[in-house]
């Protein structure tokens, strides 16, 4: 074979060998900007899902801060129904005419509805169990107040008097 031959001979076989490989290349080049181009997509797609999940979380904070945080005229009405409970309970106990404190089991059964109501509002609800609270704290307050202060109870007559 001549150097002639020998030259063409390798020149065929480097083009037989690099034709097929610079095919696969170039494939493998296409398949990686494509690669790319779904990688850029779905990125831009988690990045939107991303910034829509903060907004619908913000949106949520906003709504649970607005209705659970309340405002001055919940605190007063919380606040006037603890005030309005104690003198209820007191003034009821006082004026039953009893050592047996019947208005802290109504009380009871009034802050019990408060707290098991579902469907009311947080404010309402917390009043209405310091409302009932409240008058139990009352109705008891006004018995220990009697019996351990030994005041004569409402229809007791003074010590020396006889009835």
């Amino acid at each position: 074979m001549t150097v002639d031959q020998q030259v063409e001979y390798m020149g065929k076989i480097e083009r037989e060998i690099a034709i097929p490989l610079e095919r696969r290349i170039d494939a493998l080049k296409e398949e990686l900007q494509k690669a790319k181009a779904e990688l850029d997509q779905r990125s831009k797609s988690a990045d939107r899902m991303t910034r829509d999940a903060e907004s619908r979380i913000d949106r949520a904070t906003a709504v649970i801060q607005r209705h659970a945080g309340g405002d001055w005229k919940q605190l007063v009405l919380v606040l006037g129904s603890a005030v309005t409970g104690l003198a209820i309970g007191y003034y009821l106990q006082k004026n039953m005419d009893s050592r047996i404190p019947l208005f802290a089991f109504i009380g009871g059964g009034v802050a019990l509805t408060g707290v098991l109501m579902p469907d009311l509002h947080w404010s309402v609800r917390s009043s209405l169990g310091v409302l009932g609270a409240m008058a139990a704290g009352g109705s008891v307050l006004y018995v220990v107040e009697v019996a351990y202060l030994k005041q004569p109870a409402p229809a007791t007559p003074p010590e020396g008097v006889m009835a």
